[in-house]
């Protein structure tokens, strides 16, 4: 549709990320009439947008993946 804004979604499983995105989007300057949100897993849960981002916060300069993503093969966090 023309005017309609895009809806985008910034899902997180840490309250403290949340809370760093947000205040991220603050600062963010949205000329592109972009509609943006962001809220933990349990938050999100049942909402919809035209686009979704997870940020698993696991990253560089981590040499080894974190507890969302390490686990060994009996399912057991590493």
């Amino acid at each position: 549709e023309v005017g309609k804004k895009l809806s985008v979604g910034i899902i997180t499983p840490y309250e403290a990320q949340k809370r760093l995105i947000r205040a991220m989007l603050k600062d963010y300057d949205n000329k592109h009439k972009i509609e943006v949100a962001c809220s933990t897993v349990h938050q999100f849960q049942g909402s919809e947008r035209d686009e979704l981002f997870f940020d698993a916060v696991e990253s560089y300069p981590s040499q080894k993946g974190g507890w969302l993503m390490s686990k060994n093969e009996n399912g057991h966090v590493t």
